[in-house]
């Protein structure tokens, strides 16, 4: 019976130390004191709800993933890019162009 108290205050211990040095949200309240009487099973209660809430959206949308599956498809041929369409969108300048300029420019050349 001495060895089961023991392994038990052992245990606690760890849990204890692994508690206050855990980076897991949530955790650090089991180690306060509390004046409400089952704040840390409600506490618990609410973790517990959260996390299996959590696996039911992740299961349930891989589910949906592995349902309906994507297909790839790569063309075997490739096009060199100066073979391909030139795309149809133009971009024109906002600057205006003179039109006496351009007459006297079209008469240099």
């Amino acid at each position: 019976m001495a060895q089961l108290s023991e392994v038990e205050s052992n245990s606690r211990r760890l849990f204890r130390d692994f508690l206050r040095n855990s980076y897991i949200s949530g955790l650090q309240p089991f180690l306060l004191e509390t004046s409400v009487r089952y704040a840390k099973a409600l506490w618990l209660a609410f973790l517990a709800v959260i996390v299996v809430s959590t696996h039911i959206v992740i299961v349930n949308l891989t589910l949906e993933y592995i349902d309906q599956p994507t297909e790839i498809h790569m063309a075997p041929n490739l096009v060199h890019v100066a073979n391909s369409p030139f795309p149809a969108i133009a971009v024109c300048s906002s600057n205006l162009i003179s039109k006496r300029q351009m007459q006297s420019y079209a008469a240099k050349m």
